[in-house]
């Protein structure tokens, strides 16, 4: 079992790319998010500690890799534990 099942969550950590507009910065400390969401969830958790309107999608790379699917899903495909901070 990876340890994800339905209502687990992920501990992640937003870091920008390099060359982001400050305005796009968001705090570094790690937040437990649902496991389940995507790539237009974690956009809506960015938009709202931004306080952003109108919202603006974002992309979220995991290590190297875009997520555009659950990251519960990525995780798995990745091989990535569920201990890990994303």
């Amino acid at each position: 079992s990876d340890g994800l099942g339905d209502g687990q969550q992920i501990v992640v950590r937003f870091i920008p790319r390099e060359g982001i507009d400050e305005s796009y910065r968001v705090p570094s400390e790690q937040l437990a998010i649902p496991a389940n969401l995507t790539r237009l969830g974690l956009s809506q958790i960015i938009n709202g500690l931004l306080a952003l309107d109108p919202p603006k999608p974002f992309d979220f790379l995991v290590g190297t890799t875009l997520v555009r699917e659950p990251l519960q899903d990525l995780v798995t495909a990745l091989n990535i534990s569920a201990e890990l901070v994303l």
